[in-house]
């Protein structure tokens, strides 16, 4: 039987302006991870949070999965003041540059020939 992952990416704007929010989401990102199956890890900038699903045996355990995760990270950001975006970039950016996350990870893939 094959198993499979599931990645998402998701952009958390502020909910007033929808600019990309600026805050720090460590703890956000942790209080996240501790309750989900999987893994919440930052992405290349400080506004993303990226979900790594747990290794999947089929269809429905990957629905119900990525369904909680989603309800969780929505109820979270909404008592946060801020929205959630499945979206490949941000809509609008503000006049400064955006804040990168120190992932050291993503920051060398980055700069990789």
């Amino acid at each position: 039987m094959s198993t499979f992952g599931i990645e998402e990416e998701f952009f958390m704007l502020d909910a007033e302006t929808g600019l990309p929010a600026s805050a720090d989401h460590e703890p956000f990102r942790q209080s996240l991870d501790s309750q989900r199956d999987g893994e919440v890890q930052n992405e290349f900038l400080a506004c993303q949070v990226e979900h790594a699903s747990s290794v999947c045996e089929d269809r429905d355990q990957a629905l119900r999965e990525l369904g909680s995760f989603r309800r969780a990270l929505a109820s979270k950001a909404a008592s946060s003041g801020l929205l959630v975006a499945g979206i490949g970039a941000a809509p609008m950016i503000a006049q400064q540059s955006p804040e990168f996350t120190d992932n050291a990870r993503k920051l060398a893939n980055l700069f990789q020939e």
